[in-house]
């Protein structure tokens, strides 16, 4: 009787021991994907303010805006991986907020450092970017 109790406490001893591992492992893993979801947003700019009837294709709007106000480069194809709008159409006046994801995170920061564009761009056309 004394051996088989030794025994399930070492099997304890043991399942805990690799509960303990599992559980820092998982914690390891959760910061891991918490970091690489932040690096991935570096890249994403947030438009506010575009009308939903906006003449065009979406992702010609948006190369027509950054071309026009972020001089620093001339904008092509690969420079956006995606472009939608946010949410689901509403009754509200106010237009979803359109979402672009850059190829680049030092395009991003450098049309979110251009105040010049980013003001120009909300004076006129009441058009607001914003990082993600």
């Amino acid at each position: 009787m004394e051996g088989s109790i030794k025994r399930h406490s070492e099997k304890l001893t043991n399942m805990k021991s690799k509960y303990d591992d599992l559980q820092a492992r998982l914690v390891s893993l959760e910061e891991s994907v918490e970091r690489r979801e932040q690096l991935g947003r570096r890249t994403n700019l947030l438009f506010h303010g575009l009308k939903e009837d906006e003449p065009g294709a979406l992702r010609d709007v948006i190369f027509r805006l950054l071309n026009g106000y972020f001089t620093h480069k001339t904008w092509r194809d690969e420079d956006i991986e995606d472009v939608h709008r946010l949410g689901h159409r509403t009754q509200s006046s106010r237009p979803r907020a359109v979402f672009v994801k850059l190829s680049r995170q030092s395009d991003a920061m450098l049309a979110l450092r251009s105040k010049e564009g980013r003001d120009t761009l909300r004076d006129r056309g009441g058009v607001r970017v914003a990082a993600e």
